[in-house]
């Protein structure tokens, strides 16, 4: 009885640990830069973590290291300096977007997007979003749903909406993910600038409540039974 006890125990643990963390399932890290919200003009550009495509007056991926994006060139009347992050900090995703973009004879804005497929637990989007801008507005938005991750603009609803004004500015937010699990994960920026601008959009999910409870359960259950086991064991 007490080795089944135990064993539940265990088991209990490892469903918790399952629950309560943001797994990745065929996960890809991607950045976008599109001439329309959309990103369905044909004429837009993605790049995969590590890839080497160099189009539309882009590079490839020129860091190596993984879950890191960094791309420059011009495009759209624009010049672009993109770098993308993401990792799993305490097991739930951490994404950054920064940019450096200067207008060279643009006259419509720019979106850029960051995006990440695969995770299976919900939970709080919390955004910081600063930038400096010349001329114009920058926006920030933050998307996770089920929706399609090979386009960041299917990726509905738009959680978060962060703008500033020129010259620039900080703004922070919050918004709970919706949608069944697995979802898919994406943060853009939106630029309409006559000058430059610079700036960084981060996103941290904190998981649901729930979530952390399971997994504390789980880690009570596995204390408990470590105590019978030595327990057992001194007799």
């Amino acid at each position: 009885m007490k080795k089944t006890f135990s064993g539940l125990l265990v088991a209990a643990l490892a469903f918790a640990g399952v629950v309560g963390t943001s797994t990745k399932a065929d996960a890809a890290f991607m950045l976008w830069v599109c001439n329309d919200a959309s990103c369905t003009g044909g004429d837009d550009y993605s790049v995969a973590d590590n890839a080497t495509n160099n189009t539309l007056g882009l590079t490839g991926d020129e860091n190596a290291q993984v879950n890191n994006i960094a791309i420059d060139g011009s495009i759209f009347g624009y010049t672009v300096t993109t770098v993308g992050t993401f990792s799993l900090n305490n097991a739930t995703p951490d994404m950054d977007l920064g940019w450096v973009v200067r207008n060279v004879g643009a006259t419509t804005p720019l979106w850029l997007y960051a995006t990440q497929t695969g995770f299976t637990t919900l939970g709080t989007a919390n955004a910081t979003f600063s930038s400096t801008i010349d001329g114009g507005t920058a926006t920030g938005t933050v998307r996770g749903s089920d929706g399609d991750a090979n386009n960041p603009a299917n990726l509905a609803p738009v959680l978060l909406t962060l703008p500033i004004s020129a010259p620039g500015g900080f703004t922070q937010g919050s918004a709970s993910l919706v949608g069944p699990s697995p979802y898919s994960f994406a943060i853009g920026v939106t630029l309409s600038q006559t000058g430059a601008s610079s700036g960084d959009l981060r996103v941290r999910v904190v998981p649901e409540p729930a979530s952390m409870t399971l997994f504390g359960l789980g880690l009570m259950g596995f204390g408990v039974a470590s105590r019978r086991r030595k327990a057992n064991q001194a007799k």
